[in-house]
């Protein structure tokens, strides 16, 4: 009972969405972008998948403004290889 009243709060306090499924949505982008499959994203520890999807938001951040940069768009194109934090 206890485990799913947490469970409720968390989910109310979410916008109806628990860290769990959170967590799931963010492995499976993660597993996408990086074509691997959700077991290798699993065995990732939380510090990990944060600094893969981070780095993955950078990578894609390049790819668009690279390719709006060849179609004559005035962005600023910054090397998502570079660590920054």
């Amino acid at each position: 009972k206890i485990l799913q009243a947490q469970k409720k709060r968390m989910e109310t306090k979410n916008g109806g969405k628990s860290d769990k499924d959170i967590l799931s949505i963010y492995s499976s982008i993660l597993a996408a972008g990086l074509n691997t499959t959700l077991v290798e994203v699993s065995k990732l520890t939380l510090y990990q998948l944060y600094e893969q999807l981070t780095r993955f938001n950078l990578k894609d951040a390049f790819e668009h403004n690279f390719t709006a940069s060849l179609v004559g768009a005035n962005v600023e194109i910054k090397d998502w290889r570079e660590n920054d934090n």
